[in-house]
């Protein structure tokens, strides 16, 4: 895969001035040393109007549809940890002006699209809450995207992977695109072991997770990799031993799994207790701590691809770990760094709203912010409301929960 290199961020605007203070304010400096890098500090709202300046001393309230509970709660406490400290380091720092705060009213959607939409239809009547973020899963996102469109309010996506979920001039999605990483993790495995065979697995009633497996067969195709079929799973299923049996007898010499986090690791278990003795590939599902709490015998040394991991050396990447480290004593995962980037987000979209910031002129401000420097992932550019981060990382959990750089050097 070829990825152009990001250009440099330009002179940052008066306006965006307050990411530099952050420095004074230690672990803040972790996080919120950016700005968007339009060169327009006036954002235009939908009704043509300008507003200009940072916003007034007060509180600014965004919603977040968590998913404390559901199918992804694994990776749904992690995306709430890193938004809420997030928050904290925004507030420490004063970057947004004297007196200006910014907070989070948490509602539990579980990553389940009736349920989402109701939480996406409390925020959008709460004249209190000036934009929301959330969706993990796909479906989700779909289901709710109406509902802030038609309120014309500023909706953040912080997980889903279905492509081109980004619509301005309403929603927007900070997620890294997993299809490029999971393109990458596989390029290398193909030129480095040059694998005979392959057998695919996914969760084949999540669109995100069929569009993510496409990208993993890129590498694979190209390469001449035979292929000996994909194993069609579902999003509730239980049992995994049909399938991994299936698999163990077509003994392909590496197994992709493309699954949502609960499948993934119930999949991986099935195939190695079927006597499954090949290499195993999966997705960024994978990189949950608790994930590997709960299974760790099954998920230790499986690589994944990510943007954010807990081992980078960057001062950004350390102290944000190192701040997340003492709040919640675990360590953050790619989760944590895509809850913390959706508020950072907003917050660069914040400081440009205007003296008064309304849903309107957020959603204005947002639309002008082309990039983030000195971010969670750093840098990043935006490009018709989607984030875009050609880093890549692969990762696995070694022994003791330390995730490792992965290299297919390994498996050679």
């Amino acid at each position: 895969m070829t990825v152009n290199d990001l250009e440099q961020p330009q002179q940052r605007s008066r306006q965006c001035r307050w990411a530099y203070r952050l420095a004074a304010v230690g672990a803040s400096a972790a996080l919120l040393a950016a700005c968007g890098s339009s060169s327009s500090s006036t954002a235009t709202t939908s009704a043509g109007s300008t507003s200009s300046g940072s916003p007034a001393a007060g509180t600014y309230t965004f919603g977040l549809n968590a998913a404390k509970t559901g199918p992804v709660a694994f990776a749904g406490i992690d995306y709430i940890r890193g938004a809420e400290l997030a928050v904290d380091q925004i507030n420490a720092s004063g970057s947004l002006g004297k007196g200006v705060r910014i907070a989070l009213q948490i509602k539990d959607g579980g990553s389940v699209a009736s349920t989402d939409v109701e939480v996406a239809r409390q925020f959008a009547a709460d004249s209190s809450v000036i934009a929301a973020f959330g969706s993990i899963l796909s479906p989700d996102a779909q289901a709710v995207k109406p509902i802030y469109n038609s309120a014309k309010m500023p909706y953040v996506i912080y997980g889903a992977t279905d492509p081109n979920l980004a619509q301005p001039p309403y929603i927007f999605r900070t997620a890294p695109l997993p299809q490029l990483s999971n393109q990458t993790l596989a390029q290398e495995i193909v030129s480095t072991v040059h694998p005979a065979s392959v057998e695919y697995v996914v969760t084949s009633d999540n669109s995100g997770m069929v569009s993510q497996l496409s990208y993993f067969k890129t590498p694979f195709q190209q390469a001449h990799v035979k292929d000996l079929g994909t194993v069609d799973t579902l999003s509730t299923q239980s049992s995994f031993l049909a399938p991994a049996e299936k698999i163990v007898s077509d003994n392909p010499a590496v197994v992709v799994v493309s699954c949502l986090q609960t499948p993934e690791v119930a999949m991986i278990k099935a195939l190695r207790e079927a006597g499954y003795k090949g290499h195993i590939v999966a997705n960024a599902t994978l990189g949950s701590p608790a994930v590997y709490t709960s299974a760790a015998q099954w998920v230790t040394g499986i690589p994944f691809g990510v943007h954010f991991g807990p081992q980078m050396t960057g001062s950004i990447q350390v102290g944000f770990t190192k701040a997340y480290e003492a709040k919640f004593n675990a360590a953050p995962s790619t989760y944590s760094a895509q809850g913390a980037i959706a508020v950072q987000f907003l917050a660069a979209g914040l400081a440009k709203a205007g003296t008064h910031p309304t849903r309107a002129s957020l959603a204005a401000a947002l639309g002008t912010v082309s990039s983030l420097s000195n971010d969670i992932y750093g840098p990043v550019t935006f490009t018709g409301g989607q984030l875009n981060d050609p880093r890549v990382l692969s990762l696995a959990w070694a022994s003791g929960g330390k995730l490792t750089q992965w290299s297919a050097s390994s498996w050679s």
